[in-house]
């Protein structure tokens, strides 16, 4: 017997935190909100890890930022 996949949404650019109590997480991908990480929700109902996970793009500071003319 397998053990399931580690399920995480963390650093994909689907994922939401709502500040719902009751639903504190969403998948925009798949368009819905739960009270647990949307991959575990993803994987219990399909029985596969999911298939939209994309990296979440890294935010730089515009050109000509004030970061940029500290440095």
């Amino acid at each position: 017997m397998s053990t399931p996949p580690r399920l995480d949404c963390r650093g994909c650019r689907h994922f939401m935190v709502t500040h719902q109590m009751a639903k504190p997480w969403a998948c925009r991908r798949f368009g819905f909100r739960s009270k647990n990480i949307p991959a575990q929700v993803v994987y219990a109902t399909t029985g596969m890890e999911c298939a939209y996970r994309a990296p979440r793009d890294e935010k730089k500071a515009p050109s000509g930022s004030r970061m940029e003319k500290n440095r």
